[in-house]
């Protein structure tokens, strides 16, 4: 993700080459616009007179779609733009790109699972208060089913088809627990039964082996692993594709799907959250009618799943919005902080939030939030967050797939794609 001197001094040209990569493989559609816009000054020229980060692409494609203009390009879309310009400007100053997207709750609902519950939740940049909502959503989190998959479309798998599945299951004889039917963690709810030394976990669509090395049938420890062979030959995480479903969700709450690499920390079925409130700038209204729209905007075209499930949230959230102070982190975030309920383990999140401010101040913030001795969940770009920066070691690995990371007090935990689509945890 850009930062904010980028959108405020980059050409114009550049900017529009970079959004299309980033937005082509899940909207060909802004793609092949966002590369013609960036050889056509009759169109770019009038997008580089728009005053700082107002020059986003992402904000005047939402205003084309806000206002229903054409979407591919050629010499309607140049006469369109000029006849609805006024139209388009008006609305590109009055907004911004507060992309609330829930999607990322389904990597950050494991987060604040694996902290001491009941949690009051604080966030900044809370737009619609979409995001400060984990425990009333629910969640589908399959595995990526090949590495190869998992490299081309949801980041780098783990090597090898050896995996640990879940958490360490409550009794420590896994055999005794399997013939017990237990559950060992979040994924594995199916009933485990033992065949001529085989360790088998049997579902209504697929049947998955379970062999241990030397004999021995573990689901974790460092000196146990278990191979998972699905149909096919597919690499995947048995019962990994079952609904969570924290307490406080309803049974017809929003389902978020993730594909899910590594072992998550925690699971959003423990998640309880006793308080919430959010902090932004121009907060929006779920249950406002022009704000879900400008919400909906924000997606790109050809995300329809996307879009639906942003629509579903907003409808939930519309019922019982979470409480939104208005003002700017670097001057209200102690009136944020005040709002910890006793009992309760705080925790302050933010999400693509921090790269709209200058380096300067996105210091002043980390250090203000350090000193404030609550728990940081972080969700932004690599470079975005200086100390978090400081800490990956696998930079390399992760440079040609776009990917956001995901950290808690400062330390990476994962590699997530933007809008939580798949998440890679690193422990």
């Amino acid at each position: 993700m850009r930062t904010v001197h980028a959108f405020e001094r980059q050409p114009i040209d550049e900017l529009y080459r970079w959004f299309a990569s980033e937005a082509e493989p899940t909207s060909p559609i802004w793609g092949r616009l966002c590369r013609w816009i960036a050889e056509h000054p009759e169109v770019s020229d009038r997008l580089d007179r728009l005053p700082g980060v107002k020059r986003q692409p992402n904000v005047f494609l939402a205003a084309l779609k806000y206002w229903g203009g054409p979407l591919e390009p050629g010499p309607e879309f140049v006469d369109w733009v000029e006849a609805q310009w006024p139209e388009l400007e008006s609305l590109i100053l009055s907004r911004a790109t507060q992309t609330n997207e829930p999607g990322r709750c389904a990597v950050l609902a494991p987060v604040l699972a694996s902290l001491p519950q009941p949690i009051t939740l604080l966030e900044i940049g809370s737009s619609a208060g979409l995001c400060l909502l984990p425990d009333r959503y629910r969640y589908r989190y399959a595995s990526s089913p090949s590495s190869v998959d998992a490299e081309a479309t949801h980041g780098p798998a783990i090597a090898g088809a050896h995996r640990e599945l879940g958490r360490r299951p409550p009794s420590t004889n896994s055999q005794q627990s399997a013939q017990a039917g237990q559950t060992t963690g979040l994924y594995t709810e199916l009933p485990l039964r033992e065949t001529n030394g085989e360790m088998r976990l049997t579902g209504s669509n697929r049947q998955v082996e379970l062999q241990g090395l030397g004999g021995a049938v573990g689901l974790q420890g460092p000196d146990r692993q278990v191979r998972l062979q699905g149909p096919a030959g597919e690499v995947g995480l048995p019962g990994l594709d079952r609904v969570v479903q924290p307490a406080a969700a309803s049974e017809d709450a929003p389902v978020l799907d993730c594909r899910v690499t590594g072992t998550p920390p925690g699971d959003p079925s423990d998640l309880v959250i006793a308080a919430r409130r959010g902090l932004d700038l121009s907060p929006l209204n779920p249950a406002d009618a022009d704000d879900a729209r400008w919400l909906r905007a924000l997606v790109w075209p050809g995300e329809d799943a996307r879009e639906a499930r942003l629509a579903a949230c907003l409808a939930l959230a519309a019922a019982d919005p979470p409480p939104v102070l208005v003002g700017d982190l670097r001057h209200r975030l102690d009136a944020l902080l005040a709002g910890v309920a006793p009992g309760t383990t705080p925790v302050l999140q933010h999400s693509a939030v921090l790269s709209y401010l200058p380096r300067a101040d996105r210091d002043a913030f980390e250090r203000a939030v350090t000193a404030s001795g609550i728990h940081w969940l972080s969700y932004e770009g690599p470079s975005v967050v200086t100390s978090v920066k400081a800490k990956l070691t696998d930079r390399d690995r992760w440079e040609k797939t776009p990917n956001f990371v995901v950290a808690l007090d400062g330390a990476p935990i994962a590699r997530a794609s933007a809008h939580g689509g798949w998440v890679h945890w690193s422990s």
